[in-house]
């Protein structure tokens, strides 16, 4: 549905993934200050939040079900995991990273082992959900939008002529470089924070200015999965709760850059779409390859009994 509206033939536009960012309330948590980055997006003219909860924080499935509502859940056979969804839609990817490289993307040069084809390195998901395992070396090159070259050269990529009516920008920066086993988290954490507001509002001033696009979509796929607050393999947790958030909560805003009037549109649609979202949580068991869905609990005010939803496992073979 959201890519749908993101292709609208009338709108140019780019969709910035930060892959498994925290949310506002989470990153206070985490590191006990207000993120800038929340902050910076959410003062941007016109933008509009919206923050939800992915039913798994798998990033080729989480971003499947939030472009494409895929209902991976209900029939394992109909799977169009990200960034494929088997061939019916082929992105425009502007920046390659450890993960998703592109022929002619920026930083593609930093992965030369990389045929000449748009391909995914399948490092912890099952060669059941993707069967085509391809193996590219771990870099750790500045290849990302917190720093000046590469940001200048994807400025550069947004403002030539695209072929789509969107482009995709996926950062795997903090997700690839904090770990929050470490004890610096915090403070890479906000260093993080701090660069990518940076350079988000470089690129909203740059598309702006320049009229290459008339909205840009940031989001996160889903929580960052610290294991802090419970075990991440959990059969059950509390809906809402800090556990929740850490592992299957996403943000996304929704920031026009033109006076187009089928932004209107998108903001209102995307608004209807986010109050339908439904409480279901998965867990990938990549032992079994199967999806187990996790028992939410659920406070009842009116006798303070918890309620539980039944577990039910899905065979993805």
């Amino acid at each position: 549905m959201i890519y749908s509206l993101m292709s609208l033939a009338d709108l140019r536009g780019s969709i910035i993934v930060l892959d498994a960012y925290p949310s506002d309330s989470l990153f206070l948590k985490l590191t006990d200050h207000r993120s800038r980055l929340h902050l910076t997006l959410s003062k941007l003219p016109g933008t509009s939040q919206y923050l939800a909860f992915n039913p798994i924080a798998l990033t080729p499935l989480s971003l499947s079900h939030i472009f494409a509502d895929n209902n991976f859940l209900g029939n394992p056979t109909s799977i169009c995991p990200y960034p494929f969804f088997v061939a019916s839609v082929m992105p425009n990817y502007l920046l390659a990273n450890n993960h998703f490289i592109v022929s002619d993307g920026v930083c593609s040069r930093e992965y030369r082992d990389a045929a000449n084809i748009f391909a995914i390195r399948l490092r912890d998901i099952s060669a059941s959900v993707l069967p085509n395992r391809i193996s590219f070396p771990t870099l750790r090159n500045p290849c990302s939008i917190r720093y000046s070259r590469t940001l200048k050269l994807l400025l550069n990529k947004l403002s030539s002529p695209l072929v789509e009516n969107v482009s995709f920008i996926h950062e795997m920066g903090a997700h690839d470089e904090i770990s929050y086993k470490a004890s610096d988290y915090k403070q890479k954490l906000l260093a993080y924070d701090a660069d990518y507001s940076h350079a988000l509002l470089k690129i909203a001033g740059y598309v702006r200015q320049t009229r290459s696009a008339d909205y840009l979509l940031v989001l996160s796929d889903h929580g960052p999965r610290t294991g802090f607050f419970g075990p991440l393999d959990a059969d059950t947790m509390d809906i809402g709760s800090w556990h929740d958030k850490d592992i299957h909560s996403y943000f996304m805003y929704f920031i026009p850059l033109s006076h187009k009037k089928e932004l209107v549109k998108v903001s209102s649609l995307l608004s209807a779409h986010f109050k339908s979202d439904q409480p279901i949580r998965y867990k990938y068991d990549f032992a079994s390859q199967i999806l187990v869905r996790r028992t939410l609990l659920k406070s009842d005010s009116s006798n303070n009994i918890a309620q539980k939803e039944q577990v039910k496992i899905r065979d993805t073979k």
